[in-house]
């Protein structure tokens, strides 16, 4: 199966795509059967149970599944959206007991617009296995909105993380800095608040801690630390702490800006990479 790009999707647009996709399992991409009721045009938005538990300051923890949910509303349909890795795949054994539904769609892009052609392959293999599947869900397929977003307005985030998590740059080539700067986030909750990092440079083969910097819990604060000024190929930030006490939400600040004598620096070849809690980088823009 061809893999779906972002680019490929916005060239030919969200209902060609997943009519596309459908048209591998023989089946129209809305259900043929007319809709009677109000209770016809009702959907259950659906997460394995627990995938929220101890996250986003909610009171309780919860054991009710998507179907005891769609019973307890008298909904026919369901849209079931993998959040967290959950369910695995292959889904046939896990999706069986959806298969009395009027409805149901399923993710071929998970929550925070996660996907691979690995689960987009079980995706319609179970779409050609279950006659009730009537859709496919993009979640979180679109970040943001079509204009661009300055640097300032970008961080790198990510919910419920075990401190610490560090985060390593690389540069193909050395960078003369003789400052890193580091700025708060400025998420409209006030969520996603960094506390401490200690800053490590590397050393021949080995980290050596060089310093620590405390972000205050202000929107945009900043935070600097002076550098050695000689050329910096490798820096690695150790993110200690968050701000944030409602709900456990983790943050990651991102990098500023590194600077020689005041004049801000570019940083080339830049790599970086979450370890060892983070799963993957994504970059969330306000």
């Amino acid at each position: 199966m061809k893999q779906f790009s972002r680019r490929n999707f916005l060239k030919y647009g969200s209902v060609a795509t997943a009519a596309t996709m459908l048209s591998h399992t023989g089946m129209s991409l809305f259900a043929s059967e007319k809709a009677d009721t109000v209770r016809d045009r009702l959907w259950i938005w659906g997460h394995v149970e627990g995938v929220y538990d101890n996250a986003w300051g909610l009171p309780m923890n919860s054991r009710m599944t998507p179907l005891q949910a769609a019973g307890f509303l008298d909904t026919p349909n369901l849209i079931m959206v993998r959040y967290a890795g959950k369910p695995a795949p292959p889904f046939g054994e896990y999706a069986a007991q959806y298969s009395n539904l009027q409805k149901l769609m399923w993710s071929f892009v998970s929550a925070g617009g996660e996907t691979s052609a690995e689960e987009q392959e079980h995706v319609l293999d179970l779409a050609r296995k279950m006659p009730n599947i009537t859709g496919l869900f993009m979640d979180d397929f679109f970040h943001g909105n079509a204009e661009p977003v300055p640097p300032s307005r970008c961080w790198l985030a990510e919910n419920r993380v075990s401190f610490p998590v560090v985060l390593t740059l690389n540069c193909e080539k050395p960078v003369e800095a003789d400052r890193l700067e580091l700025q708060q986030t400025a998420w409209k909750t006030g969520d996603y608040r960094t506390s401490d990092v200690a800053i490590d440079l590397c050393e021949g083969d080995n980290w050596k801690e060089f310093g620590s910097l405390r972000l205050e819990n202000s929107e945009g604060a900043k935070a600097s630390l002076a550098l050695p000024g000689k050329g910096v190929k490798s820096l690695r930030l150790r993110f200690l702490g968050t701000h944030d006490t409602d709900g456990a939400e983790a943050s990651v600040s991102a990098v500023s800006g590194f600077s020689k004598a005041a004049n801000p620096l570019t940083f080339p070849g830049q790599k970086s990479r979450l370890l060892p809690v983070i799963q993957a980088i994504r970059r969330k823009t306000y």
